[in-house]
């Protein structure tokens, strides 16, 4: 069992990060342990991820704006009453009011990052990036560190251990995904701090990101490769010289780690068939049987992570976003969902064009229009991905969704106020109390389900059951995957 004094040190942990937020109204707090993501494993990265939604939900219930009543609110509300009313009547209906009520806080976690005040904001743009760059400058060291001992004990690297604490290496990938990017857009902003010299700055960046390019080349992920290349020639496309540059630089490190992989594991190991082949890998399997299960219920779907309960020997979730949601929470909840999502990212295509070679271009900084740029093939590469893959299901995935779409979110707030409609009228004390209680009821939910499963898997008299150790290799909430309760 752990230790009472564990457990008093990790509540004042909480107080204290709870406090800074009050105190600082950035909530960029609550994310401290992502650069520690790739050192944890998928259950503590569990933990980690709802500590960070949780504090951020709960701090926006300080800010009353927040609790005002928009079109996206109620529009979004509506999804998740449709998922509450899947939930309940779902085989495992505490486990699709457990994802219901996290789908919630996510993007209440989102909305609250783009909206924190001004005073965080002129962090905020570097801030945010900088923990993804963090994280992957700790998965590089695990790397570099890893293959030092192998050298010096003459022993063969494992290309397995390269990829720090992800025990599935296309969970590293999906990683990848999210920051190979943001470490191209890191290269041409600013150094963290003006001791730091330009040019060591890009030189160091160009050895970070090249070497976590050839961990990409090494595992063969086909998913961030194919998404990379797509999204980077999207955005040379459409950004014009800005997104040349950024192309450029993309495949610059991409020959960069490359290089790297060779000299590091020979040509044979770097001509990886995985990333020719065309064979999906058991997802038509997973792609049938969620088809099947919207038909088998087109209004409010199978229930929330109800995919999980399948005993499909592949995974527990139907490796494509769309269709997991279709299937989990029907099609009228799902249509919202890529409704909104449509909306917001053409909404965010429309501001970040007008920002990096329109008639206001002049207005933005140049750190801001490369992190714009680098957020734009962020979740475009995301996007892509999420077709072929579990993006949102991973921890990891979803903190960086979190983190990049809030960011995007900070950034267009900040830059767009001109173009915004007439301020509304204030939330009425009732909205108001209301919200807080939703709120507040929904993070206790979170934290208490996630508290008391969590602590669970560390009872000695804990036995896994036949569908535990079956799913030992299909991760949904916690790692084993299966749903117990």
């Amino acid at each position: 069992m752990i230790e009472r004094s564990s457990v008093s040190q990790a509540i004042a942990f909480i107080f204290h990060i709870w406090a800074k937020i009050k105190k600082n109204t950035n909530v960029f707090y609550a994310w401290l342990l992502i650069p520690f993501f790739p050192a944890l494993s998928f259950d503590e990265c569990r933990i980690a991820l709802t500590l960070a939604v949780c504090l951020t939900a709960l701090s926006a219930v300080e800010v009353s704006p927040l609790l005002r009543t928009s079109k996206a609110t109620v529009i979004l509300s509506c999804a998740l009453a449709l998922g509450l009313v899947s939930a309940v009547n779902a085989e495992r209906p505490y486990w699709g009011v457990l994802e219901t009520t996290f789908f919630g806080l996510l993007f209440l976690s989102i909305y609250r990052i783009a909206y924190s005040e001004n005073r965080a904001k002129r962090a905020a743009f570097r801030v945010y990036p900088l923990l993804v760059f963090t994280s992957v400058l700790v998965t590089v060291y695990i790397a570099v560190i890893t293959i030092f001992i192998a050298y010096f004990q003459g022993e063969s690297v494992d290309k397995s251990q390269l990829t720090a604490n992800f025990w599935n290496i296309r969970l590293f990938n999906q990683y990848q995904t999210w920051s190979l990017p943001l470490i191209t857009t890191t290269l041409v902003i600013s150094p963290p701090s003006s001791k730091i010299s330009t040019w060591i700055w890009q030189s160091f960046i160009l050895i970070l990101g090249g070497f976590f390019w050839s961990l990409l080349w090494i595992s063969g992920g086909r998913g961030t490769l194919y998404a990379t290349v797509a999204v980077s020639i999207f955005v040379c496309l459409f950004y014009g010289r800005i997104g040349r540059r950024y192309a450029f630089r993309t495949l610059s490190l991409a020959a960069i780690g490359f290089l790297f992989a060779r000299l590091m594991f020979g040509w044979n190991e770097v001509t990886n068939t995985h990333l020719e082949s065309t064979e999906l890998s058991g997802r038509s399997q997973l792609w049938i049987l969620a088809w099947q299960s919207i038909k088998a219920s087109p209004l409010i779907g199978i229930g929330p992570m109800q995919f999980a309960t399948y005993n499909t020997g592949v995974a527990a979730n139907p490796h494509n976003t769309p269709l997991q949601l279709a299937a989990e929470w029907g099609i009228p909840a799902t249509s919202v969902f890529l409704g909104v999502a449509g909306y917001l990212g053409f909404g965010w295509l429309r501001f970040s064009k007008r920002a990096v070679e329109g008639s206001y271009s002049k207005d933005f900084p140049a750190d801001v229009q490369n992190i714009i740029v680098g957020i734009t093939a962020s979740l475009g590469a995301a996007g892509i991905h999420s077709l072929v893959s579990g993006l949102l299901v991973m921890p990891i995935s979803t903190a960086m969704f979190v983190i990049i779409t809030g960011c995007a979110g900070l950034i267009y707030r900040t830059y767009n106020t001109p173009n915004v409609g007439p301020i509304r009228e204030p939330a009425k004390p009732l909205q108001i109390h209301f919200s807080r209680v939703v709120i507040i009821a929904s993070i206790i939910y979170v934290a208490g389900f996630t508290s008391v499963g969590f602590f669970e898997k560390f009872s000695k008299n804990t036995v896994k059951s036949p569908t535990q150790a079956r799913n030992s290799y299909e991760p949904r909430f916690w790692s084993d995957g299966t749903l117990t309760k």
